[in-house]
């Protein structure tokens, strides 16, 4: 990451919480991430979109496992057909099936390595460089700049 651009809004007086981001992450390679969150969205907005010289993909839907383990059993988690993925190569639309995720998969991963039974999956240095490009939005949130790393 080069360089992150970041706009918040706070449209509710009774909140300290945003109701609207948009993050703009630039890359070394030259491409561009955004993120747009908004709870004032009228519609259901997609949860990914990206967009290359080989055609779109777009995905819909939340992660099950939420609401699967707020049901108390978060091994139940299935990904509906209705929010696979959708690649569109600009003459036929390809449907891509969701990749089960495992929560719980990275707490047994971090109890292992505790435990020295483990290397962590997720290393500091990941989580610092994640942490980076987090702080940095929010100085450009509050300065109106674009923060360059």
């Amino acid at each position: 990451v080069e360089a992150v651009y970041c706009r918040l809004h706070h449209d509710f007086d009774h909140t300290n919480v945003e109701s609207h981001a948009l993050v703009t992450v630039h890359f070394a390679d030259g491409a561009t991430g955004v993120c747009d969150l908004s709870s004032m969205s009228a519609i259901v907005k997609p949860r990914f979109q990206i967009y290359g010289d080989k055609g779109t993909f777009i995905k819909y839907g939340l992660d099950p496992q939420e609401d699967a383990m707020r049901a108390g059993d978060i091994d139940a988690a299935v990904h509906s057909a209705e929010s696979y993925g959708r690649f569109h190569d600009g003459t036929k639309e390809h449907v891509i099936p969701t990749v089960p995720g495992r929560w719980r998969s990275y707490y047994e991963n971090v109890r292992d390595a505790i435990k020295g039974e483990a290397a962590l999956a997720v290393k500091a240095t990941e989580v610092q460089r994640v942490m980076t490009v987090i702080d940095a939005a929010l100085r450009s949130a509050e300065s109106g700049e674009v923060i360059h790393l």
